[in-house]
C-alpha cells in the first residue's frame, strides 16, 4: 500500500522495563520519550505502517518534524552524503582531534594501542594553541574532540587547552564545542560538571556489554 510518510532508517526506539517508549533519530539528533500507554502503541503503529496521508493531528506532525517519520520520497542516503560534503567544505569550521595522552587504565583484549607515550608535551600544547589562534579570525565555530588512550588520564592537557581556547574562542567571537571518548571510569559528578564547564558536552562513552563481559574485555590496569 502506498505511504505518503515512512518511519526514517535513522529511527531507533526502545522500551525501558519501566514502560518509557524511547525515541532516537540518529541523523537529527531528535530524541523523545512517551510513557502514555494509549500514545504509546499508536505511535508503534504509525512507526510500523506509516501515514498513508497528510498529518491529521499533533503527534502525526511532531513524529514529521522530529524526522522519526520521512516523505517516501526522502532519499536518507542521499541527505547524509550531501551533509557530509557540506560539512567537510566548510571553511567557517574546523575540527581538531587531540590525543590528550596514550596511556589508559584499561587493558581491552582488542585493543591496538602499544601505550608508548603519555601526557601530550606542553610545547605541543602551546602549538596547538598558537595554531587555533591563526584560525580564529576566519572561523565561525571550532569542535574538538578528546581521544586517547583514555583521555581522561590526561585530564591536565584538556584542562589547560579547553580553558584557553574557550578564552580565545570569547574574544574572536567564535562557537567552541567539545567532545570526549571515554571508558567513563574516571568520570564522576564532579568532573563531569567541571569539563561541561570547559565545554565538552558531547559523550561518547565505550561500554562492552554485561559487566561479567566488560571485566573480562577491559580489565583495569593494576591487575594485568
Amino acid at each position: 500500500m502506498y505511504k505518503k510518510y515512512r518511519k526514517s532508517r535513522y529511527t531507533i526506539k526502545h522500551e525501558t522495563q519501566e514502560g518509557t517508549l524511547i525515541l532516537f533519530n540518529t541523523f537529527s539528533g531528535a530524541i523523545a520519550t512517551i510513557e502514555d500507554v494509549k500514545t504509546k502503541e499508536k505511535v508503534k503503529t504509525i512507526l510500523r505502517e506509516g501515514l498513508l496521508c497528510e498529518p491529521a493531528n499533533e503527534l502525526e506532525t511532531e513524529l514529521i518534524n522530529q524526522h522519526f517519520l520521512v516523505h517516501h520520497s526522502t532519499d536518507e542516503n542521499r541527505l547524509v552524503d550531501l551533509m557530509r560534503d557540506m560539512e567537510k567544505n566548510r571553511k567557517d569550521h574546523y575540527e581538531l582531534i587531540l590525543y590528550s595522552t596514550e596511556e589508559c587504565n584499561f587493558r581491552c583484549v582488542y585493543c591496538f594501542e602499544k601505550f608508548l607515550r603519555g601526557e601530550m608535551p606542553k610545547e605541543i600544547q602551546q602549538a596547538i594553541i598558537k595554531h587555533i589562534l591563526r584560525k580564529a579570525p576566519h572561523i565561525n565555530s571550532l569542535n574538538i574532540a578528546w581521544f586517547g588512550g583514555e583521555p581522561l588520564e590526561g585530564v591536565n592537557v584538556i584542562r589547560n587547552i579547553n580553558k584557553e581556547v574557550k578564552e580565545i574562542s570569547k574574544k574572536f567571537g567564535f562557537t567552541f564545542n567539545s567532545g570526549i571518548t571515554t571508558n567513563g571510569y574516571e568520570l564522576d559528578e564532579n568532573l563531569f560538571r567541571e569539563l561541561v564547564d570547559l565545554n565538552i558536552i558531547q559523550y561518547q562513552i565505550t561500554l562492552d556489554g554485561p559487566k561479567d563481559t566488560m571485566m573480562y574485555k577491559s580489565l583495569c590496569k593494576a591487575f594485568c
